[in-house]
């Protein structure tokens, strides 16, 4: 029994409600039986593409932005599957940096809702929209596609692909209704994208972590190769336009085993000089030499030391990316080029100068704290207004408390999608808080409740001062609807520049 009868009708808006009813009414269930069913019927287009495998708490969907530049410079047609979008549900699948149009996203939604049907499967919605994603990619004939988890990796909808290179960029707390209230339980979930034989790359710091990826590693012969293992940054130069670095290694015999609690590793960014030999980040077929890279100098489009994190990850991802590129060489060049182009909305994201407005997606524990650490940088301007609002049902976690202690006034607001009530998270915040009365709506408070995000972001740009900072954060749904009010006013934002 479906919850919707196919159409054959190809309008963009009819098959958007059609996913818009998916999202709202089919449950989250996890497991692999119905994505295997629908593939099958589709002709297994996810076997027709090579790829790499994404599964991460945090830096999942940065780390495979930059990978997937660094191969468009390389003039590879690189596919990008990420979750959730923005603003248009077609950022979710991208071609070099382009979402597919809206006469292919109505055709393939058409085309699998007639597939699903005829099986008679009824789908998730992140059943159908990685199947939609893997019947683009292989239409298109790609080269490469680079795969986000969208929650675990176990029994995640895309587990269903064997990549070249499965990538674990770190483990923090998050859905633990689903993935358990453990670092220890959410890795094993995570863990579950190794397969077997296939190379796992993992920025994870966590020594215990490590030593459990390790061993799952182990158990499916598969090379096991930690990030800050191998390399490190030394960050040169951070601005409000992006950062520099440049790449060290640390001496390790090769496929070494992680460290182990007792024996932890040194945390990225050590401001030593290494004294090591660099191993090939690309294979002798690249004409650079391990001197080049040692002596370059990267530039990174992306804020927050956290994203240089992230491009280590993705700089180790192409070394063992490359002996299977076998038309096209990846140069140093492409890397260079690649990192400093990178465009990620959403994610310590200046949107405007003047007045100063900067969104970010954090909605996590790790992800608040690096949010944090970047605030306390001397190249933003001093804190002044914050408009925070998470997701339904999200842990409240101390850092909420610790950001809104940085501003002198914050908004509390929600997105339209699935947020936590205003006047409950407020509560949190501040106990005893609540709504203004309709006399003071057009005055800042110490706290305020305003549900309405396009009013919340009108009252902040009216009291925000030249050369202070408004963030909105929480939720990267509420950084969406933000983006969608801050594009209608750019017109205005652009005059105050």
């Amino acid at each position: 029994m479906y919850l919707f009868t196919p159409a054959p009708m190809t309008q963009l808006s009819s098959q958007l409600d059609y996913l818009a009813q998916l999202a709202r009414f089919s449950p989250i269930k996890p497991g692999l039986a119905n994505m295997r069913k629908l593939l099958t019927a589709l002709n297994n287009p996810h076997q027709q593409f090579p790829s790499i495998h994404i599964a991460g708490t945090n830096g999942k969907s940065s780390t495979a932005a930059i990978i997937a530049n660094v191969l468009k410079e390389a003039d590879y047609q690189t596919g990008l599957y990420t979750s959730p979008h923005l603003i248009r549900f077609n950022e979710r699948i991208q071609i070099n940096n382009q979402p597919l149009t809206n006469s292919h996203l109505a055709r393939h939604i058409a085309g699998i809702r007639q597939t699903a049907a005829s099986i008679h499967l009824q789908p998730t919605f992140f059943e159908f929209t990685t199947a939609l994603a893997f019947d683009y990619f292989a239409r298109r004939q790609i080269d490469l596609a680079i795969i986000e988890v969208g929650m675990g990796g176990d029994l995640d909808a895309t587990n269903v692909i064997t990549p070249l290179l499965s990538i674990i960029t770190n483990i923090g707390i998050d859905h633990q209704a689903w993935l358990g209230r453990t670092k220890a339980a959410i890795a094993k979930h995570k863990a579950g994208i190794i397969k077997p034989g296939i190379p796992l790359i993992t920025a994870e710091t966590d020594p215990h972590i490590l030593d459990l990826l390790h061993h799952a590693c182990r158990r499916q012969s598969s090379e096991f190769i930690s990030v800050h293992h191998q390399l490190r940054a030394k960050t040169l130069n951070t601005s409000l336009s992006g950062q520099t670095f440049s790449v060290q290694t640390i001496n390790h015999p090769q496929n070494s085993p992680p460290p182990t609690p007792n024996h932890p590793i040194q945390t990225p960014d050590v401001e030593k000089q290494s004294t090591g030999h660099l191993p090939p980040i690309l294979t002798p077929g690249v004409k650079m030499t391990s001197t080049e890279l040692l002596n370059a100098k990267f530039s990174l489009s992306l804020l927050g030391h956290h994203q240089i994190n992230n491009a280590l990850t993705a700089l180790l991802a192409l070394q063992f990316l490359q002996p299977t590129l076998h038309t096209r060489c990846v140069k140093l060049v492409h890397i260079k080029t690649g990192l400093a182009t990178v465009k990620w909305s959403g994610r310590l994201d200046m949107v405007s100068h003047n007045p100063f407005i900067l969104l970010d997606g954090a909605h996590n524990s790790a992800g608040l704290q690096a949010l944090i650490n970047y605030l306390t940088q001397k190249d933003i301007p001093a804190p002044h207004s914050l408009i925070i609002g998470t997701k339904q049902d999200k842990q409240m976690d101390t850092e909420i408390i610790q950001l809104t202690e940085l501003f002198p006034y914050v908004i509390v607001s929600q997105a339209k999608h699935q947020p936590t009530p205003a006047d409950q998270l407020i509560r949190h915040i501040q106990p005893g808080a609540g709504y203004p009365n309709q006399k003071m709506s057009n005055t800042l408070s110490d706290i305020t409740a305003i549900p309405d995000l396009k009013q919340a972001i009108k009252l902040s740009l009216q009291h925000l001062p030249v050369n202070r900072t408004l963030l909105i954060t929480g939720s990267l749904y509420l950084v969406g609807d933000a983006l969608s009010v801050l594009n209608r006013k750019k017109p205005s934002l652009n005059a105050m520049a």
